[in-house]
């Protein structure tokens, strides 16, 4: 995954900077001073593709959470954003049947809802997960990133079933931070840190729940003005998802780099070099292909860790346990446990 550089330009179609600065003016802070501040420029707030660098959200997130006192900035953001200030793909989200065919099109059309994270769905037998990986370094705004997200999708499905909770399990890589309590309060109760990613888990049924809000006769026209979208933005991170789709169709023996670049028809330096303009290696890849299997393998519960060993190609046991604790911080056997959970009977 490429990595967002400080100055980069980065194209919010969905126009979070502009929606952060009306949130900070509904909370009483001067939105000419918040652009004198950060260095936005007035046509944010009038040109929907206005291009802003990280550094200057970054600024603009500082700053608020500054002078607006809280931390959990980003947990009351997310509540109030609803999916109808997300463009095309929010309003085409709440227009669909369920809320894992919602998730569908979040997942296709990604980059237009948060062009500097990553949005995965995965499905299994016994668990669900809504993933979330940012394309950028860590710290309070990548934090605030995360919450922004997890506390949008939340409430607006909360909304769109008109349900008061829903049944799932919030997860995110970094320790608690100070106001641990917000996140109990504006999510639920089930809240874990120090996870191997952040994510959202749920059993499978509630990707059937339907929405309330949903309008199938305008569906196709918003996938037409989002494919555009996406279009002029360009997909430049293609050749991972080509590249990851591949590695994860090969069952019974991983490729190395060397295969890849014969599958695609390339040399391996011309594919180590495209790999190295987007900041990843090939043993990233790998890794990330064999860490997903694993995560599937074990909530299926239907492997013995033996199994799960020979079918990711690890020479022993022990090996694998090893693996699986550094790439998660659990062990195996731990985490089966965790989603014992999600493999109970929904009712």
């Amino acid at each position: 995954m490429k990595i967002i550089q400080p100055n980069d330009p980065v194209i919010f179609y969905h126009n979070h900077p502009k929606a952060l600065l009306c949130y900070a003016g509904e909370e009483g802070l001067n939105i000419s001073e918040l652009r004198d501040l950060t260095g936005l420029d007035e046509t944010l707030e009038k040109d929907f593709s206005s291009k802003v660098s990280y550094n200057q959200y970054k600024s603009l997130i500082e700053v608020c959470i500054d002078k607006l006192n809280n931390p959990a900035l980003g947990l009351h953001f997310g509540k109030r954003l609803m999916f109808s200030g997300h463009g095309s793909v929010g309003l085409g989200s709440m227009a669909c049947n369920t809320i894992g065919e919602a998730l569908d099109i979040i997942k296709t059309y990604k980059k237009l809802i948060s062009p500097i994270t990553v949005i995965g769905v995965i499905r299994n037998p016994n668990a669900a997960h809504v993933t979330c990986t940012p394309a950028f370094e860590g710290g309070d705004v990548q934090r605030f990133f995360i919450e922004v997200l997890f506390s949008t999708l939340y409430h607006c499905f909360l909304q769109a079933t008109e349900k008061t909770v829903m049944d799932c399990t919030f997860e995110f890589s970094y320790p608690a931070p100070e106001y641990e309590n917000e996140y109990y309060k504006l999510l639920n109760n089930n809240v874990k840190f120090n996870t191997h990613r952040h994510q959202i888990t749920c059993h499978p049924s509630l990707l059937d729940t339907p929405l309330t809000s949903s309008n199938p006769a305008i569906i196709h026209e918003i996938k037409s003005r989002s494919s555009n979208l996406m279009q002029e933005l360009g997909d430049n991170e293609g050749i991972l998802t080509l590249i990851s789709q591949y590695i994860r169709q090969r069952e019974t023996r991983y490729p190395n780099i060397d295969d890849v670049a014969k599958h695609f028809h390339t040399s391996k330096s011309t594919l180590k070099r495209r790999l190295k303009e987007l900041n990843v290696t090939y043993t990233e890849l790998l890794k990330d292909a064999r860490l997903d299997r694993a995560c599937n393998y074990l909530e299926s519960g239907e492997l013995t860790i033996e199994d799960i060993t020979q079918r990711l190609q690890f020479s022993e046991a022990a090996a694998f346990r090893r693996a699986f604790k550094q790439w998660t911080g659990q062990s195996p056997s731990s985490y089966r446990d965790s989603m014992k959970f999600y493999q109970q009977d929904s009712a």
